[in-house]
């Protein structure tokens, strides 16, 4: 117990003047500890959850909304507070806050309770929102805004406002100000809403909240959220699973309680890979996975009142593994060959193999065969192996080497910078040949074919690249390209050529051909089933004998119908990946004509390729027949309507065949 002791001796003004003084300096203390206490329990009023999407196209909600939670162990009354918005910059000028009041009377939000306040409505929309708790009229800015909850009805101004009526404050999107940093930006279909139910306050917005798709109306009806920290529960465990290497694997874990914090490891060692992600969240994401990452997961989740450990889970990593197969592929001699393998794995190496031989140049991903001959043509294969040892082998694939006639009487390769988009000059001629544009078609030059020389010989490897096609019902084979050639001299004409078509553009090609270079005729039609790549194609115009010997021979590539192309489906394009659109584009390269010289008859090749249990024979020239022998010096005999591919069983008496002219 203190005593104080009064000198006599003082004036009595100070000696009345003292008492008086410690009463108030005793009254002061307390007074703080009351607005103290008061700031603590608005304090854990929060907003939890805002909704700009409203009656907007796509949205659900008639309605703009703000939720607010308690997230304190106390009640709330909000007579007298309310929720303030202004735009992500607002208010301009001499504006104010939009006010939105609360209560005008007692009005209780209970621990764990939420408030639902209903904002402006919009034209769409199709249900109402849960019974408001108050009411009131903006239109919040779909993406970006700020919302202050004040413990005062009084209008905020400025752009940044600040006091201690301003009891929590939100911007999302673009907002000039927040809580730290802004949350991400809500949508028509999606709204920003405080985690763990509302009780997550970090002081950070972008910290604290996340979208929600569905938003989620929550008024003083709905069920309450308690925030008192419980001991954390695992109710999902990660699962074991295998990848290939060069792959995505992600564990996921789902735990209950607040306040969660995660902690991954690998065989019970923390995790520091760079190229391991989300070591401290739910989700843990391994990219490009090696056998390094092979292993047993499991992950630390804990809070402030204890710490639980998931249930193991094992990786499993098939290490090297293949992702992309080489493709077969058909070329002309003299051009370039491209195989490539994708694959993933730890140090990788790469074998490439022909007819299981090993190609001393062949160890990288890409096998590239400049200045093709007919010796080439075989099966090709890549063996991809580890630093551990492992290898796997890819598919086994083909080169052909298009058997062509002896001449080349005309080729396109549009390399360059100076080439005409409009009507490209040939690279090489034997007599005249030109090239134009069909119809609506624009032209261009982008990168060409890997196929072309040009890219052997580093020069500027282009291809003339074609667009403006018509739209999806409109110009039946009439848009595209054309090639003049003069044949003077020549017979079997052939065409072969590289193309590449983007997703939306025509599935279905036709190749026409004409004598007197108006007037064309349809030949085969061309079908597109891949898209962004080149494919390479040819036309065997041998058996036209108008093409032969002929100054006006011209050729056609042009889009066409479904219908026409198919007999059967729509009157109409279709896509080569995707629906159909005219801003679909065709690329073109490596465009050549061939023909033998008139009156001499050029050897062509018969190939055979097995197919299951059949023998497929196919050749080029459609002016050679298909004959048989039982004995390889017997008596040749000419198979009744043998065309190319032709098709027979392995079954049987063995079988002799050869083409004759």
């Amino acid at each position: 117990m203190k005593t104080c002791f009064l000198d006599k001796s003082l004036p009595e003004v100070t000696r009345i003047a003292f008492k008086p003084l410690h009463s108030i300096l005793v009254v002061l203390a307390f007074s703080a500890l009351v607005l103290f206490g008061a700031n603590t329990a608005s304090a854990s009023l929060v907003i939890a959850e805002a909704y700009g999407g409203g009656g907007n196209s796509g949205s659900t909600w008639k309605n703009d909304f703000i939720v607010l939670f308690n997230r304190g162990a106390t009640e709330v009354d909000v007579n007298g507070w309310s929720v303030q918005y202004t735009t992500a910059t607002g208010p301009t000028g001499t504006n104010h806050w939009a006010v939105t009041p609360l209560a005008t009377s007692s009005k209780i939000i209970p621990p764990g309770g939420y408030f639902l306040i209903q904002q402006a409505p919009g034209t769409g929309g199709s249900v109402d929102l849960p019974t408001p708790d108050a009411i009131g009229t903006f239109a919040m800015v779909l993406g970006a805004f700020k919302v202050a909850l004040c413990n005062t009805t009084d209008a905020l101004s400025g752009t940044c406002p600040t006091g201690g009526n301003i009891v929590d404050f939100l911007g999302a999107g673009s907002a000039n100000c927040s809580e730290t940093s802004p949350a991400s930006a809500p949508s028509n279909t999606a709204s920003i809403r405080r985690k763990d139910g509302g009780c997550l306050d970090t002081g950070n917005n972008s910290t604290d909240f996340e979208t929600a798709n569905p938003p989620t109306p929550r008024n003083s009806s709905s069920p309450s959220q308690s925030c008192t920290p419980v001991a954390p529960q695992i109710t999902s465990d990660p699962q074991s699973r295998t990848n290939n290497a060069g792959t995505t694997a992600t564990f996921t874990v789902v735990a209950s309680s607040t306040g969660l914090t995660y902690e991954w490891k690998k065989n019970n060692d923390p995790i520091s890979d760079p190229n391991v992600l989300g070591v401290n969240s739910a989700t843990l994401t391994i990219t490009s996975v090696t056998s390094l990452n092979a292993g047993n997961y499991h992950v630390v989740v804990a809070n402030e009142i204890d710490s639980v450990n998931s249930q193991s889970a094992t990786l499993t990593v098939i290490d090297p593994a293949i992702s992309t197969q080489p493709t077969s592929r058909t070329n002309l001699i003299g051009d370039t060959a491209n195989f490539f393998v994708g694959a993933g794995g730890l140090e990788l190496t790469y074998q490439w193999r022909k007819d299981n031989i090993d190609l001393p140049n062949g160890t990288t991903a890409a096998l590239n065969i400049a200045d093709l001959q007919s010796s080439d043509a075989g099966e090709y294969s890549v063996v991809v192996s580890n630093s551990n040892g492992n290898s796997v082998t890819s598919s086994v694939v083909n080169l052909t080497i298009a058997a062509t006639p002896s001449t080349r009487l005309a080729r396109w390769t549009f390399n360059g910078n100076f080439q005409s988009a409009t009507e490209p000059a040939s690279s090489e001629a034997v007599n005249t040949a030109s090239a134009s544009l069909v119809g609506s078609t624009t032209g261009d030059h982008f990168a060409g074919s890997f196929s072309d020389p040009g890219q052997v010989l580093e020069e500027i490897n282009r291809g003339w690249q074609t667009a403006g096609y018509p739209a999806v019902e409109i110009g039946n084979k009439e848009s595209g390209v054309q090639f003049n050639v003069s044949t003077e001299g020549y017979q079997d004409v052939f065409l072969a050529w590289e193309q590449r078509h983007s997703a939306t553009a025509s599935k279905y090609i036709r190749l026409q051909y004409s004598t007197d270079g108006v007037n064309f005729v349809d030949g085969p039609v061309i079908t597109m089933m891949t898209n962004s790549s080149f494919e390479f194609f040819s036309g065997n115009l041998a058996g036209i004998s108008g093409l032969n010997n002929n100054p006006n021979a011209a050729f056609r590539i042009v889009t066409e119908f479904e219908s026409t192309a198919t007999g059967s489906g729509n009157e109409s394009y279709a896509g080569s990946g995707n629906n159909y659109g005219t801003v679909g584009t065709i690329r073109y390269d490596i465009v050549s004509v061939y023909g033998n010289v008139l009156g001499t008859i050029s050897p062509i090749p018969l190939n055979v390729t097995r197919d299951g249990n059949d023998l497929v024979l196919t050749w080029s020239n459609p002016a050679f027949v298909l004959q048989s022998a039982d004995e390889v010096n017997g008596t040749f005999t000419e198979i009744p309507s043998a065309t190319s591919p032709y098709t027979t069983s392995l079954g049987g008496a063995r079988k002799f065949f050869r083409l004759k002219y």
